[in-house]
């Protein structure tokens, strides 16, 4: 199992497991392992050991209404779609 962590996580799927599993104290644990007592407070809160992902939920920007139109003609079906070079 190949193991893919964002670039910022301090913490592997093991010690997440292990912060969620152990009964010690949440300074404690930040001490052993060299986290913040937030860590320990999120990874305790959680019920999977895995990472969220971190791209927005929903866009803030909108296409403009002339991209919006799409650079399709007699698009009834995707077989069907002829690419237009103008964008009008």
């Amino acid at each position: 199992m190949e193991l893919s962590l964002h670039a910022n996580a301090t913490t592997t799927p093991k010690t997440r497991a292990y912060i969620q599993r152990s009964r010690k104290s949440v300074a404690q644990l930040a001490a052993e392992l060299g986290v913040s007592e937030t860590t320990i407070y999120r990874w305790r809160s959680r019920t999977t050991v895995e990472d969220r992902s971190h791209r927005p939920k929903n866009l803030t920007t909108s296409a403009s209404p002339r991209l919006k139109k799409g650079p399709f003609v007699n698009c009834g079906r995707r077989s069907n779609c002829r690419w237009t070079t103008s964008l009008r």
